[in-house]
C-alpha cells in the first residue's frame, strides 16, 4: 500500500510505502486492506494499492488512487 499526502498548498507529495509514513495495514481472508493511522492534524491523503508482477501471474498493477480526508 502507497499513501500520498495533500501539502497546505494543495500540492501532492509523492507516493511512498505505507510503512515508510507510518500506520498499521492489516489484510483480512479475503484480501481486504485496512490501513489505520494517526495524524496530529486532518490531512488529506491518497491512497494506492500496488501488486507486483507475478503475483499472482499478472503485469505489475497499480490501483486507482483513492483520497479521503484522515485525522
Amino acid at each position: 500500500m502507497w499513501i500520498a499526502e495533500r501539502a497546505q498548498s494543495g500540492l501532492w507529495g509523492p507516493f511512498v510505502q505505507a510503512g515508510g509514513v507510518g500506520g498499521l495495514i492489516e489484510f483480512d481472508g479475503r484480501g481486504v486492506a485496512t490501513y489505520q493511522a494517526r495524524y496530529t492534524t486532518p490531512t488529506w491523503i491518497a491512497v494506492r494499492i500496488y501488486l507486483p508482477a507475478g503475483s499472482p501471474p499478472v503485469p505489475e498493477t497499480w490501483s486507482v488512487s483513492l483520497q479521503a480526508r484522515w485525522q
